[in-house]
């Protein structure tokens, strides 16, 4: 039901703070105009009063109440409450903390550009109000960061969380909370960027610092393990993913409840896992309930949601279930387009939809999608990402389709020769790029180069050292993937007896 907005202003007209008027001024137009384009507002108001600075905490700790049960847009209003509070009583420090708070409130909405206006106006009181190397500018540069990180602005991301995490370890204890959530955000970014090993070691660094400081049932440590787990996932050590996202939603769960958006990161992360697995029914539940709490608490057309229409997408998509697939990737298409469209979440959905195209025969749409991803992907995360890889996988298969097996081949090559900087030898991504190699191989009739290349397929799907036959002695709790497994220990069945055939058939 629409509710009627009362925002108040609170400041005296005579205690010659001009310039702190007109940017709390500003802060409400902002916000009026956030409010005006929510369908849940139907009436706004504004007052004026004469400010009672001791109400400011009253305020803030009731926002961050809403926050914490994830009501974005009435933790807003006492946060904007509270920030007037404390510029009336020139605590600027905390109104500076009031507005950076509105825009992780924003960000959970999606309001990225209004999330922007709001961190300048922190930044210009901050400026006029503050020493040059006061803490609430960490938490600006932190803001920044995460706000940019959202809008796939990754290098000005990565700028604005290092230094804020410079001016925190200069200015805070080593082991200080917010320390910790610097380190937490970088290792984002170097995630983002495929650099995994970096990314573990940065979460890694605020799981101990979090442990240390707040303990390990605090919701920082959810976060954590959850963060850690996607490094594990990422590298195709399914189990310990596992093990870790079970721990961070169980902390979750005692935290904020099962009906949370934090929880339902979990959730989606699990259903992630499931996928990989090859347990379809279990990765859809996940994914779905993940869907549902976050279209509640984000709206219909949040990052979020797009990343969990496409990964559910993904799914139908190996289910073969071509046309569900592809209507959950135009919708997360949609999204995400709306956004940013060069925006990097984007380009995920384009390659998806490529693959569509390429099964129904379309080839040469699905090639110039593949570009545009590349090209995309290559500005946004750099020319060697790992997802630029599997676009070349993706090509690989297209140009088999075509016949072009030298492109086919090489496509694969160069695939694998990326996987490996991020993944190492040992990857189930590297395994479908040889077993496409062994494809082209065998239809070639080269069956004996084809059966080298499914057994570097094999090798690079089981953890510990390369022996000869390892299909020999294999130990399923070291394979990485059972269904890649089974796809390729079919492949080279089938060579084998095409290869028996052949011999005897002279």
């Amino acid at each position: 039901m629409p509710e009627c907005l009362n925002l108040t202003l609170y400041f005296d007209h005579n205690n010659g703070l001009k310039n702190i008027k007109l940017l709390t001024l500003s802060i409400t137009f902002l916000l009026l105009a956030f409010a005006a384009r929510s369908n849940n507002v139907s009436f706004i108001t504004v007052q004026y009063f004469g400010a009672d600075s001791t109400q400011a905490s009253g305020y803030y700790d009731a926002a961050k109440k809403l926050y914490k049960k994830a009501k974005y847009d009435s933790a807003i209003l006492f946060y904007q409450k509270a920030a007037s509070f404390y510029l009336k009583a020139e605590v600027y420090a905390k109104a500076v903390k009031s507005l950076t708070d509105i825009d992780y409130c924003l960000i959970f909405l999606g309001k990225f550009e209004d999330g922007i206006k709001i961190l300048d106006s922190a930044l210009a009181i901050a400026h006029r109000k503050l020493e040059s190397e006061h803490l609430a500018f960490a938490d600006i540069y932190n803001n920044y960061g995460e706000t940019h990180r959202y809008q796939g602005l990754y290098k000005k991301a990565r700028e604005y969380h290092e230094k804020g995490l410079a001016l925190r370890q200069k200015k805070l204890d080593l082991f200080h909370p917010d320390i910790g959530i610097s380190y937490n955000n970088l290792g984002i970014l170097y995630h983002i960027a495929g650099n995994y090993d970096k990314a573990a070691e940065f979460y890694n660094r605020d799981l101990q610092i979090t442990l240390k400081s707040l303990g390990e049932d605090h919701p920082y440590a959810a976060s954590s393990y959850i963060n850690i787990g996607n490094v594990y996932r990422v590298k195709g050590n399914y189990s310990k993913a596992l093990e870790l996202y079970n721990r961070g939603i169980s902390i979750s769960i005692e935290s904020y409840g099962l009906d949370h958006p934090f929880t339902a990161l979990g959730f989606h992360n699990k259903g992630l896992v499931f996928y990989r697995l090859g347990d379809y029914d279990e990765a859809i539940n996940y994914l779905n309930r993940s869907l549902k709490t976050r279209i509640k608490f984000y709206g219909a057309e949040h990052p979020e949601v797009a990343g969990t229409y496409n990964n559910i997408g993904l799914i139908y998509m190996d289910l073969n279930e071509n046309e569900k697939a592809l209507e959950l990737f135009e919708k997360s298409f949609e999204i995400q387009k709306k956004i940013d469209p060069n925006h990097s979440a984007m380009a995920e959905g384009l390659s998806n939809m490529s693959i569509i195209f390429e099964r129904m025969n379309d080839l040469e749409k699905a090639l110039e999608w593949n570009k545009r991803c590349i090209s995309i992907w290559s500005e946004t995360l750099g020319k060697d990402h790992v997802q630029i890889a599997t676009i070349y996988v993706n090509n690989g298969s297209i140009y088999y389709k075509i016949k072009d097996y030298e492109m086919s081949i090489a496509s694969y090559k160069k695939s694998i020769a990326m996987y490996r900087k991020s993944f190492g030898d040992k990857h189930p991504y590297i395994a479908v790029a040889f077993k496409g190699i062994g494809k082209v191989h065998e239809k070639k009739g080269d069956f004996k180069t084809s059966l080298i290349y499914y057994d570097k397929a094999l090798q690079s799907l089981v953890y510990g050292k390369e022996v000869e036959n390892v299909w020999l002695d294999l130990d399923l709790n070291k394979v990485n993937s059972l269904n890649d497994l089974s796809e390729v220990l079919t492949s080279q069945a089938e060579v084998l007896f095409l290869k028996w055939h052949s011999e005897n058939s002279k």
